[in-house]
């Protein structure tokens, strides 16, 4: 289950970049900075993903965490795909690990 969850983890650090390096590419040519929101990721992927995904998440947790995924799903996806993998991957990293020694 932790090799699953640390590829996962990899996957959204590799989305991350490539929507990083799409981000910039495109404030580039257009000489603006506007970057991809995940609501906008997730409706590429699922018809209307976002707005389900709010409205599905109030429904079963209530409006406050309804409004909290909304205001999640407006941050940039780039930033979210890193950050979100990298904690992942930190977090299902093998135990008892000696951190000090530099090649294991």
């Amino acid at each position: 289950m932790r090799a699953i969850l640390r590829f996962l983890g990899f996957l959204a650090v590799v989305g991350g970049f490539v929507a990083l390096v799409i981000d910039v590419t495109r404030y580039l040519a257009n000489d603006a900075w506007a970057p991809a929101r995940l609501q906008g990721a997730l409706d590429a992927i699922v018809t209307d993903g976002g707005a389900r995904l709010a409205a599905s998440v109030s429904a079963m947790a209530g409006t406050m965490a309804g409004s909290a995924v909304t205001m999640a799903l407006a941050a940039p996806a780039s930033i979210t795909g890193l950050i979100g993998g990298f904690l992942l991957m930190f977090i299902f990293r093998k135990p008892g690990r000696d951190e000090t020694a530099p090649f294991q």
